[in-house]
């Protein structure tokens, strides 16, 4: 592993652009050959340089359109990695860039089921992924915002604070990019809110997507503002 780290070390884990591309040369290498990639994958990802374990993640991303299934073990296992920067690398092992490469182009499916476990997972550092999971894929595919959206619900209202802050991330990437169809999402929830929901959907509205839209932001902010209801007691 030492010539591995090596090159890798003086990478830098932000901005991601490095990271990638290193980590697509690789897997334009190996991709043909399944066993030499799984295996060259196994040895980065058990690195203990957090760069190399960033590389595995991009190397991942590229090789999990081929067979996404593969992945699914070693996706889990860095999007728990002790660094927060090799874990958000790695929360969008299954996403789509720009330029269109991932397993969410070729098995959306596949990846909606994986999102919907990791969302559930026992360990809140897989929970907190799945927030970032399919954001690259929603920028490209607007339409199916209100399918990530449904399946990122239980995040909202997670008890865990890390999980709800990267459900705001989320939030916020969307409404950058669409924000009616933010705002729409949080307004069909007021009458349905979650312990922790309304934090989550009042720090997602201070930002600038909510901004351009005053009167909307106001009327949820309102709403979002009033107490719980609470049922009426059975009197007998």
């Amino acid at each position: 592993m030492p010539e591995l780290d090596a090159l890798t070390e003086l990478l830098p884990l932000f901005p991601p652009e490095s990271i990638r591309s290193v980590a697509r040369t690789v897997a334009i290498l190996v991709e043909n050959k399944p066993k030499q990639a799984l295996e060259l994958a196994l040895k980065l990802a058990a690195s203990e340089e957090p760069a190399t374990r960033a590389v595995a993640a991009g190397i991942i991303s590229r090789l999990a359109q081929f067979q996404p299934a593969l992945w699914r073990d070693f996706g889990r296992m860095l999007v728990a990695d002790p660094v927060w920067e090799v874990r958000l690398h790695a929360a969008r092992i299954f996403d789509s860039y720009a330029e269109g490469e991932g397993a969410a182009e070729y098995h959306i499916d596949f990846v909606f089921e994986l999102v919907n476990e990791w969302v559930r997972d026992q360990q809140y550092l897989v929970r907190h992924a799945a927030t970032q999971a399919l954001l690259g894929w929603a920028g490209l595919h607007l339409e199916q915002v209100p399918r990530l959206l449904a399946a990122l619900e239980p995040t909202f209202n997670d008890p865990i604070e890390y999980v709800r802050a990267g459900g705001v991330l989320a939030l916020r990437a969307i409404g950058r990019k669409r924000p009616p169809l933010v705002l729409s999402y949080i307004e069909l929830r007021l009458d349905d809110l979650g312990e922790f929901e309304r934090e989550t959907y009042l720090s997602a509205l201070d930002d600038r997507f909510a901004n351009a839209h005053t009167e909307w932001k106001s009327r949820l902010m309102e709403g979002l503002s009033q107490p719980p209801s609470v049922p009426p007691a059975n009197i007998e």
